[in-house]
């Protein structure tokens, strides 16, 4: 047993599976083909071959289904055509498995796989620790959590979730196919929603439901919670930076506070819809036009959104990161170093993308109601 925890632990595992699916260094070393030669230690492109590219480009998109960005589409979009409760619940089981992922991460503090032997292929997410993959979590999450919750109103055909399975697979295989993380930290990456997602889904039902129907207190108090939940992390781990002398900055906090920022926006933008419904005073013919073409409507209201998305999203980050570096009195260091302080990068990044989240849920749905389009 010692020795299968050894080798799912072991960066050599790793940098063996690579050089197996063609990744390997340029100029390797003569005794360790895993090894590059000492004086070409660098891990840049031109220090590395990949030998099957569309393999590694397959990669690098799958590693982005569980990234930032794509949550920035996919949770809009799933609230503009489909349910908004369906996107509430699925944002928050997703969450609660990111707060404890990242949670973690800065609690085990173990690193990620050495380089070399292992080839990283991607460098945004170096400065974070290895133990549990967040990909890995969130790989499994999304679709299973939107499967389990859609299957709470509707009936799924059982192909759904083979679609689910390659959905995960691709995101864990390529965790380890960029070098990014050991064979154990992918396993428990997928072991912690595996075995919560099922248990959790009816609490989280109940607690939708309540704070959509309960009072304007409540829902304060759910934010001001998940404020400074976000908050916690930024404070968890103390470790020094032996290069600056500061506390180690890690990109896990900020992703953290802005997934709870997005939860958080999107409970208080749908309660504000659902409580708050406007009327539309648009002729029927419009309303009977979108019924008659379906696909269309879907296609304008997903276009409509994001135009009024992207940009305004663009413009809260300016205002609060801006706002909170005069606030901290920060103005004169760097804009790059300014936006790593705690005090900055913790309230700017949970309350650019609170604010998001409203504009998603409250101000798009509203504006399409008016116009006959919701």
């Amino acid at each position: 047993m010692a020795y299968i925890l050894e080798l799912l632990n072991s960066p050599q595992s790793v940098g063996w599976v690579q050089y197996h699916l063609g990744i390997r260094w340029r100029y390797p070393d003569k005794k360790q083909y895993l090894q590059p030669e000492k004086n070409k230690m660098c891990v840049e492109e031109d220090h590395v071959d990949i030998h099957h590219p569309m393999q590694y480009w397959l990669a690098r998109a799958s590693s982005q289904l569980a990234g930032e960005p794509f949550y920035h589409v996919f949770y809009p979009a799933c609230a503009w055509l489909f349910e908004m409760h369906l996107a509430r619940r699925s944002i928050l089981m997703l969450s609660l498995m990111m707060y404890i992922g990242q949670g973690l991460k800065d609690i085990l503090k173990q690193p990620r796989p050495s380089s070399p032997p292992v080839i990283r292929l991607e460098s945004t997410y170096t400065t974070e620790y290895g133990m549990p993959s967040t990909h890995s979590v969130l790989g499994v999450t999304v679709p299973y959590s939107f499967l389990l919750f859609f299957s709470y109103s509707y009936q799924i055909p059982p192909v759904y979730y083979n679609y689910a399975m390659i959905w995960a697979a691709l995101v864990v295989s390529s965790r380890i196919y960029l070098g990014m993380h050991t064979l154990m930290q992918v396993l428990v990456g997928v072991a912690i929603p595996g075995f919560s997602i099922n248990f959790l889904a009816p609490y989280i039902v109940q607690f939708d439901e309540f704070q959509l129907n309960g009072s304007a207190t409540c829902a304060g108090l759910i934010t001001a919670a998940m404020f400074f939940m976000s908050g916690l992390l930024f404070f968890l781990d103390q470790t020094i930076d032996p290069l600056t002398n500061t506390l180690k900055w890690s990109t896990s906090r900020g992703d953290t506070a802005e997934i709870l920022g997005w939860c958080s926006g999107f409970l208080v933008g749908s309660r504000w819809i659902h409580l708050n419904p406007p009327v539309s005073d648009v002729p029927t013919y419009l309303r009977e036009y979108f019924i008659e073409s379906p696909a269309f409507h879907c296609l304008f209201r997903f276009l409509t959104g994001a135009l009024i998305l992207g940009p305004g999203t663009l413009l809260v980050r300016k205002v609060f990161c801006h706002l909170f570096i005069v606030v901290n009195g920060v103005r004169t260091q760097e804009l790059f170093r300014s936006k790593k302080l705690p005090l900055v990068e913790w309230p700017y990044k949970f309350l650019a993308v609170f604010s998001s989240a409203v504009i998603a849920t409250y101000v798009i749905p509203t504006a399409f109601r008016k116009i006959g389009l919701w």
